[in-house]
């Protein structure tokens, strides 16, 4: 179902378990995250988080972001959960419907 090695991102910045078939994260997620003007501190949330993809790009650039992600499919949830731990980021990932 899955990658058993990540793929990496932003010259290797962040590397991201994703599912071989199915949404994967490419450089749309990306340039999302680089069009957030977000500062050092705030807090962001990602509504449909997928991987982490979005989240993840941004904390590797911007310090100290408190990070909420929202998934609503458990496979993708728990990739995100895997690739924060696998990052080394501190993220909240919540596997619901904002419904």
């Amino acid at each position: 179902m899955r990658n058993s090695k990540p793929d990496s991102f932003l010259d290797g910045k962040i590397s991201l378990f994703q599912p071989l078939n199915g949404y994967r994260a490419n450089s749309d997620s990306i340039l999302l995250a680089a069009a957030v003007d977000a500062k050092k501190g705030q807090s962001i949330l990602e509504l449909g988080c997928g991987v982490g993809a979005v989240l993840f790009s941004l904390m590797s650039r911007v310090d100290a972001l408190k990070v909420v992600g929202i998934e609503i499919q458990r496979k993708y949830a728990q990739l995100a959960v895997r690739n924060a731990e696998y990052n080394g980021f501190e993220a909240d990932i919540l596997e619901c419907d904002i419904t």
